[in-house]
């Protein structure tokens, strides 16, 4: 029942607190500021996140549940004090389903669900339900390869599934890793829509990401992303660049570059950023630079 979150909340410990500050235009001037705070059983996942002008009330809030063996539970958003979204996750059958129900709007309805369960034989299915009319809209089975890795989902409009109105094809390089090619079928009617290409290195780290469009060829490109690691598998940069036009048909083509400064224990205290447009041949246009610093606060050793 979603009403239990309370008894399987984590037992409150010293969470680490992260504060930044955030100058819009690198120009030495702050501009906002935020807070993180981490959960103390895994510092990977966030218990609230906070950002506002500086001095001012935050203007944008997040805040997550977890449950005892750090299963999310509930994710709120409010913006001026206002909720715009919101998303319960309810466990069932000793955690052979999730029901995932989302409020989209903030309006108190959760008019989205999906249901996934996980079968004794190792098949997967999902079904969703997009509008809140309490009838299923999509029937998806999910399949996996020997080594656990996702190769395809059939997404049909009827149980028996008879009727495809969704694909994901998922293709790998080796019998180990994650690198290799997505398609995407949008409509159920081949060919895909969409195709991925990503790398990823031996640890599973993403490395690179490619999303073109226009089936059947995939002439466009419509978004490139790579990561940089250090040696110790911190993430040091992260680039994207994006394709596309504005409401005259007139390219609109923007990139976002990220540097991330570490300390000794290998924590981010600094992220520089830069957003920019381009043009698919011709020199930058634009560019509007962005530095954030991080301070991490109790306990010391805050991951």
């Amino acid at each position: 029942d979603a009403d239990s979150d309370a008894d399987t909340d984590l037992e409150p410990g010293a969470p680490c607190t992260v504060v930044l500050l955030t100058d819009l235009g690198s120009d030495g001037v702050w501009d906002r500021e935020g807070v993180d705070v981490l959960d103390p059983a895994d510092p990977e996942r966030l218990l609230s996140s906070e950002r506002g002008p500086l001095g001012g009330p935050p203007d944008d809030v997040w805040t997550w549940t977890w449950d005892a063996v750090g299963r999310p539970l509930h994710e709120v958003h409010e913006v001026d004090g206002v909720l715009v979204s919101q998303a319960r996750h309810v466990y069932i059958g000793g955690g052979s389903s999730e029901a995932l129900s989302e409020d989209l709007d903030g309006d108190g309805v959760f008019e989205r669900l999906m249901i996934t369960t996980w079968e004794d034989d190792g098949t997967v299915s999902r079904v969703w339900d997009y509008d809140g009319d309490q009838v299923f809209d999509r029937y998806d089975t999910l399949t996996e390869d020997e080594a656990g890795r996702l190769t395809a989902v059939m997404g049909t409009s009827d149980p028996d599934g008879q009727d495809l109105i969704y694909q994901e094809l998922h293709q790998y390089d080796g019998p180990t890793g994650l690198s290799g090619v997505s398609f995407y079928d949008l409509d159920g009617v081949l060919p895909a829509e969409e195709m991925v290409r990503r790398t990823y290195d031996a640890a599973g780290r993403p490395l690179s990401r490619a999303l073109s469009t226009g089936a059947p060829r995939f002439s466009t490109r419509v978004e490139d992303e790579d990561w940089s690691w250090d040696g110790g598998g911190h993430l040091v940069r992260h680039r994207t660049r994006t394709w596309g036009v504005d409401v005259s048909g007139a390219d609109l083509n923007f990139y976002t570059d990220e540097h991330h400064t570490l300390d000794a224990e290998g924590r981010t205290v600094r992220t520089e950023s830069e957003l920019g447009l381009f043009l698919d041949l011709g020199p930058i246009q634009q560019t509007t630079p962005i530095a954030t610093d991080l301070t991490l606060l109790a306990p010391a050793d805050c991951p």
